[in-house]
Protein backbone atom coordinates (compact mmCIF):
# COMPACT_ATOMS: atom_id res chain seq x y z
CA UNK A 1 0.00 0.00 0.00
CA UNK A 2 1.39 3.39 -1.02
CA UNK A 3 1.81 5.93 1.76
CA UNK A 4 0.71 9.22 0.20
CA UNK A 5 1.53 12.51 1.95
CA UNK A 6 -1.35 14.07 3.89
CA UNK A 7 -0.69 17.47 2.33
CA UNK A 8 1.14 18.90 -0.67
CA UNK A 9 4.40 20.62 0.21
CA UNK A 10 5.02 24.29 -0.62
CA UNK A 11 7.57 23.58 -3.36
CA UNK A 12 5.09 21.44 -5.27
CA UNK A 13 2.36 24.09 -4.95
CA UNK A 14 4.75 26.72 -6.32
CA UNK A 15 5.66 24.42 -9.21
CA UNK A 16 1.94 23.89 -9.87
CA UNK A 17 1.04 27.59 -10.11
CA UNK A 18 4.04 28.18 -12.37
CA UNK A 19 3.15 25.21 -14.61
CA UNK A 20 6.41 23.37 -13.89
CA UNK A 21 4.86 19.97 -13.17
CA UNK A 22 4.42 17.22 -15.70
CA UNK A 23 0.90 16.55 -16.95
CA UNK A 24 0.58 13.47 -14.73
CA UNK A 25 1.96 15.31 -11.67
CA UNK A 26 -0.46 18.18 -12.28
CA UNK A 27 -3.45 15.83 -12.52
CA UNK A 28 -2.46 14.06 -9.30
CA UNK A 29 -1.84 17.30 -7.43
CA UNK A 30 -5.10 18.90 -8.56
CA UNK A 31 -7.03 15.76 -7.62
CA UNK A 32 -5.61 16.05 -4.09
CA UNK A 33 -6.38 19.78 -3.90
CA UNK A 34 -9.98 19.11 -4.88
CA UNK A 35 -10.42 16.78 -1.90
CA UNK A 36 -8.32 18.68 0.68
CA UNK A 37 -9.62 22.01 2.00
CA UNK A 38 -6.28 22.94 3.60
CA UNK A 39 -4.28 22.36 0.42
CA UNK A 40 -6.89 24.23 -1.62
CA UNK A 41 -6.54 27.23 0.70
CA UNK A 42 -2.73 27.10 0.40
CA UNK A 43 -3.07 26.76 -3.37
CA UNK A 44 -5.21 29.91 -3.50
CA UNK A 45 -2.60 31.76 -1.42
CA UNK A 46 0.16 30.61 -3.76
CA UNK A 47 -1.82 31.92 -6.73
CA UNK A 48 -2.43 35.20 -4.91
CA UNK A 49 1.28 35.55 -4.08
CA UNK A 50 2.21 34.98 -7.70
CA UNK A 51 -0.26 37.57 -8.99
CA UNK A 52 0.80 40.10 -6.34
CA UNK A 53 4.45 39.61 -7.30
CA UNK A 54 3.59 40.11 -10.98
CA UNK A 55 1.67 43.33 -10.26
CA UNK A 56 4.15 44.90 -7.82
CA UNK A 57 6.90 47.03 -9.43
CA UNK A 58 10.51 46.01 -8.85
CA UNK A 59 12.71 48.32 -6.74
CA UNK A 60 14.28 51.22 -8.61
CA UNK A 61 18.07 51.43 -8.81
CA UNK A 62 20.63 54.12 -9.58
CA UNK A 63 24.37 54.23 -9.76
CA UNK A 64 26.51 56.72 -7.78
CA UNK A 65 29.71 55.77 -9.61
CA UNK A 66 30.73 53.38 -6.85
CA UNK A 67 28.04 50.79 -7.24
CA UNK A 68 24.35 50.22 -7.58
CA UNK A 69 22.03 51.55 -4.89
CA UNK A 70 18.48 50.36 -4.43
CA UNK A 71 16.06 53.27 -4.13
CA UNK A 72 13.01 53.08 -1.85
CA UNK A 73 10.11 51.36 -3.54
CA UNK A 74 7.28 53.78 -4.34
CA UNK A 75 3.79 52.63 -3.55
CA UNK A 76 1.74 52.95 -6.73
CA UNK A 77 -1.33 55.13 -6.46
CA UNK A 78 -3.43 52.47 -8.11
CA UNK A 79 -2.37 49.68 -5.73
CA UNK A 80 -5.97 49.17 -4.66
CA UNK A 81 -6.94 48.56 -8.28
CA UNK A 82 -4.00 46.19 -8.66
CA UNK A 83 -5.19 44.24 -5.64
CA UNK A 84 -8.68 43.94 -7.14
CA UNK A 85 -7.30 42.79 -10.47
CA UNK A 86 -4.96 40.33 -8.75
CA UNK A 87 -7.86 38.90 -6.76
CA UNK A 88 -9.90 38.50 -9.95
CA UNK A 89 -7.00 36.75 -11.65
CA UNK A 90 -6.64 34.41 -8.66
CA UNK A 91 -10.32 33.49 -8.85
CA UNK A 92 -10.02 32.89 -12.58
CA UNK A 93 -6.87 30.87 -12.03
CA UNK A 94 -8.53 28.65 -9.46
CA UNK A 95 -11.49 28.16 -11.79
CA UNK A 96 -9.13 27.20 -14.62
CA UNK A 97 -7.23 24.68 -12.54
CA UNK A 98 -10.40 23.15 -11.13
CA UNK A 99 -12.12 22.94 -14.51
CA UNK A 100 -9.07 21.18 -15.98
CA UNK A 101 -8.36 18.84 -13.09
CA UNK A 102 -7.63 15.28 -14.13
CA UNK A 103 -9.29 15.95 -17.47
CA UNK A 104 -9.15 12.84 -19.67
CA UNK A 105 -7.48 13.06 -23.04
CA UNK A 106 -9.50 13.51 -26.22
CA UNK A 107 -11.17 10.41 -27.55
CA UNK A 108 -11.05 9.50 -31.23
CA UNK A 109 -13.04 6.58 -32.58
CA UNK A 110 -10.60 4.03 -34.04
CA UNK A 111 -12.00 4.02 -37.58
CA UNK A 112 -9.72 2.27 -40.04
CA UNK A 113 -10.71 1.87 -43.66
CA UNK A 114 -8.61 0.29 -46.41
CA UNK A 115 -7.95 1.94 -49.76
CA UNK A 116 -10.84 0.08 -51.41
CA UNK A 117 -13.30 1.27 -48.77
CA UNK A 118 -12.06 4.86 -49.10
CA UNK A 119 -12.53 4.72 -52.88
CA UNK A 120 -16.05 3.43 -52.31
CA UNK A 121 -16.66 6.25 -49.85
CA UNK A 122 -15.51 8.84 -52.37
CA UNK A 123 -17.71 7.23 -55.00
CA UNK A 124 -20.67 7.52 -52.64
CA UNK A 125 -19.93 11.13 -51.70
CA UNK A 126 -17.13 13.32 -53.04
CA UNK A 127 -14.67 14.33 -50.32
CA UNK A 128 -15.48 11.40 -48.04
CA UNK A 129 -11.94 10.01 -48.27
CA UNK A 130 -10.50 13.39 -47.30
CA UNK A 131 -12.84 13.57 -44.31
CA UNK A 132 -11.83 10.09 -43.14
CA UNK A 133 -8.15 11.05 -43.52
CA UNK A 134 -8.65 14.28 -41.53
CA UNK A 135 -10.37 12.37 -38.74
CA UNK A 136 -7.66 9.71 -38.62
CA UNK A 137 -5.12 12.55 -38.27
CA UNK A 138 -7.16 13.90 -35.29
CA UNK A 139 -7.84 17.14 -37.14
CA UNK A 140 -11.17 18.13 -35.60
CA UNK A 141 -11.44 21.48 -37.39
CA UNK A 142 -10.90 20.00 -40.85
CA UNK A 143 -13.22 17.08 -40.17
CA UNK A 144 -15.98 19.48 -39.16
CA UNK A 145 -15.38 21.66 -42.23
CA UNK A 146 -15.70 18.67 -44.54
CA UNK A 147 -18.68 16.97 -42.90
CA UNK A 148 -20.86 19.55 -41.16
CA UNK A 149 -22.68 20.69 -44.30
CA UNK A 150 -21.84 17.80 -46.60
CA UNK A 151 -24.47 15.85 -48.49
CA UNK A 152 -24.83 12.45 -46.88
CA UNK A 153 -24.04 9.50 -49.17
CA UNK A 154 -26.64 6.89 -50.03
CA UNK A 155 -24.48 4.20 -48.43
CA UNK A 156 -26.01 3.98 -44.93
CA UNK A 157 -22.88 2.61 -43.27
CA UNK A 158 -20.61 5.33 -44.62
CA UNK A 159 -23.23 8.01 -43.86
CA UNK A 160 -23.53 6.78 -40.26
CA UNK A 161 -19.75 6.67 -39.81
CA UNK A 162 -19.44 10.21 -41.15
CA UNK A 163 -22.01 11.41 -38.64
CA UNK A 164 -20.18 9.60 -35.84
CA UNK A 165 -16.88 11.19 -36.88
CA UNK A 166 -18.55 14.60 -37.04
CA UNK A 167 -20.02 14.20 -33.55
CA UNK A 168 -16.66 13.07 -32.16
CA UNK A 169 -14.85 15.97 -33.83
CA UNK A 170 -17.38 18.43 -32.40
CA UNK A 171 -16.80 17.09 -28.88
CA UNK A 172 -13.05 17.45 -29.34
CA UNK A 173 -13.57 20.98 -30.67
CA UNK A 174 -15.47 21.94 -27.49
CA UNK A 175 -18.90 21.96 -29.13
CA UNK A 176 -20.70 19.25 -27.14
CA UNK A 177 -24.19 20.56 -27.94
CA UNK A 178 -23.40 20.37 -31.64
CA UNK A 179 -22.32 16.77 -31.12
CA UNK A 180 -25.55 15.97 -29.26
CA UNK A 181 -27.59 17.44 -32.12
CA UNK A 182 -25.75 15.21 -34.60
CA UNK A 183 -26.08 12.08 -32.46
CA UNK A 184 -29.80 12.63 -31.94
CA UNK A 185 -30.26 12.27 -35.72
CA UNK A 186 -27.99 9.23 -35.86
CA UNK A 187 -29.53 5.90 -34.96
CA UNK A 188 -26.63 4.47 -32.96
CA UNK A 189 -27.94 0.94 -33.27
CA UNK A 190 -27.81 1.25 -37.04
CA UNK A 191 -24.02 1.33 -36.76
CA UNK A 192 -21.90 -1.78 -37.21
CA UNK A 193 -21.46 -3.51 -33.85
CA UNK A 194 -17.74 -2.67 -33.66
CA UNK A 195 -18.56 1.07 -33.65
CA UNK A 196 -21.74 1.02 -31.59
CA UNK A 197 -20.09 1.24 -28.17
CA UNK A 198 -17.74 3.94 -29.42
CA UNK A 199 -20.77 5.99 -30.50
CA UNK A 200 -22.32 5.57 -27.04
CA UNK A 201 -19.04 6.73 -25.48
CA UNK A 202 -18.96 9.82 -27.71
CA UNK A 203 -22.56 10.45 -26.65
CA UNK A 204 -21.51 10.24 -22.98
CA UNK A 205 -18.64 12.70 -23.54
CA UNK A 206 -20.97 15.15 -25.27
CA UNK A 207 -23.59 14.93 -22.50
CA UNK A 208 -20.91 15.34 -19.82
CA UNK A 209 -19.28 18.35 -21.45
CA UNK A 210 -22.68 19.95 -22.12
CA UNK A 211 -23.46 19.81 -18.40
CA UNK A 212 -26.30 17.30 -18.74
CA UNK A 213 -25.15 15.45 -15.65
CA UNK A 214 -28.10 13.10 -15.13
CA UNK A 215 -28.20 11.99 -18.77
CA UNK A 216 -24.42 11.57 -18.80
CA UNK A 217 -24.49 9.50 -15.61
CA UNK A 218 -27.19 7.23 -17.02
CA UNK A 219 -25.16 6.66 -20.18
CA UNK A 220 -22.00 6.02 -18.18
CA UNK A 221 -23.72 3.47 -15.92
CA UNK A 222 -24.85 1.58 -19.00
CA UNK A 223 -21.31 1.39 -20.36
CA UNK A 224 -19.56 0.41 -17.12
CA UNK A 225 -20.54 -3.24 -17.49
CA UNK A 226 -19.32 -3.52 -21.08
CA UNK A 227 -16.21 -5.50 -21.88
CA UNK A 228 -13.29 -4.20 -23.88
CA UNK A 229 -11.91 -0.69 -24.28
CA UNK A 230 -15.14 1.27 -23.79
CA UNK A 231 -16.07 -0.57 -20.61
CA UNK A 232 -12.59 0.08 -19.24
CA UNK A 233 -12.87 3.76 -20.14
CA UNK A 234 -16.26 3.98 -18.46
CA UNK A 235 -14.97 2.42 -15.24
CA UNK A 236 -11.94 4.71 -15.23
CA UNK A 237 -14.25 7.70 -15.74
CA UNK A 238 -16.47 6.57 -12.88
CA UNK A 239 -13.42 6.42 -10.62
CA UNK A 240 -12.20 9.82 -11.86
CA UNK A 241 -15.42 11.66 -11.10
CA UNK A 242 -16.13 9.74 -7.92
CA UNK A 243 -19.49 8.20 -8.78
Amino acid sequence: MTNEPLHINDDRLIDLVNHLLSEEEERTTLAHIESCAECEARFRLALADRETAKSTPAPSVRSDGKGVIALPRRRPRHLGAIAVVAAAVVIAGVAYFVSHRARPEQYWVPIELDASSLRSADGAAAGSAEAFAAYQQHDAKRTIELLQHATMPDDETIASLQQLMLASALVNADDPQGAIDVLEKLEIFSLPVKWREQAEWVDYLALRDAGRTDDARARLEKLIGDEGDIGARARAERDRIGH
